[in-house]
């Protein structure tokens, strides 16, 4: 089941990126997946679905590594957070539309 009732399933969603990713309040993996706190997502996490790890230009100096979710926050905004495992700091992505 994912937000407003819709199961997972029944919806395609795109995911809307930000301009500039907005960091999360450093705390644990638990912590973020129960409680989001950032200038553009704030509420309690009522579904969150991953880790999936990606990465990417690991031949390069800008490489990134991190560990991605899907959360729904309890008023219904579904987002894409990440971990960024170079540094451990919390960001989200964007927003589903």
């Amino acid at each position: 089941m994912f937000a407003a009732g819709i199961q997972d399933h029944d919806a395609t969603l795109a995911l809307a990126d930000f301009e500039h990713t907005a960091a999360l309040d450093p705390r644990s993996a638990e912590q973020v997946i129960r409680l989001t706190q950032s200038a553009v997502a704030r509420g309690a996490v009522g579904i969150a679905k991953g880790p999936w790890f990606t990465s990417g230009n690991w031949w390069r100096t800008d490489a990134w590594n991190r560990e991605e979710w899907d959360i729904a926050l309890r008023s219904g905004a579904l987002y894409r957070i990440f971990r960024d495992l170079r540094n451990e700091a919390w960001f989200v992505e964007g927003n589903y539309d």
